[in-house]
């Protein structure tokens, strides 16, 4: 069973879900760089959408699906 939190994303206002300690995120390539960037812009969850933008980085099938709350 997977327990999930609905969220809003802070960049884009899309509401997405987050999976708390086993979110998709964590396994989401981000590097020090661009983690420092986007830490010291928002404050709170990103969307898979605009995780995958602000890193330039395509979306996984397993991310996009945290688009559809269930």
């Amino acid at each position: 069973m997977s327990r999930t939190y609905p969220k809003i994303c802070e960049r884009c206002g899309a509401g997405f879900d987050c999976g708390l300690s086993k979110c998709w995120c964590g396994e989401y390539p981000v590097n020090d760089t661009q983690y420092e960037k986007i830490i010291k812009q928002y404050h709170d969850c990103l969307c898979p959408t605009c995780l995958s933008t602000l890193t330039d980085r395509p979306l996984s099938s397993s991310s996009g699906d945290a688009l559809h709350p269930s």
